[in-house]
């Protein structure tokens, strides 16, 4: 099923398809696109929350660190 979403992307600019036709292609490949956004997204904010607290406060950059080594 992967394969088919990824495969078939370039249909969303193919002509002869109605706007239902590419939003249905368009949720098929999102489907299988927004899972590593959403780790990218989770990644980025870690790190920019991580840095913030470096900058504010070392005792709860600290704090941070332990909670999140605590989460793996």
């Amino acid at each position: 099923m992967v394969q088919g979403n990824m495969q078939h992307a370039w249909l969303l600019t193919a002509r002869g398809f109605r706007r239902a036709n590419r939003f249905h292609l368009l949720m098929g490949v999102m489907a299988y696109v927004s899972s590593p956004l959403w780790l990218l997204f989770l990644l980025l904010s870690t790190i920019l929350v991580f840095g913030q607290a470096m900058e504010s406060n070392g005792a709860a950059a600290r704090r941070l660190y332990l909670a999140l080594r605590l989460l793996s």
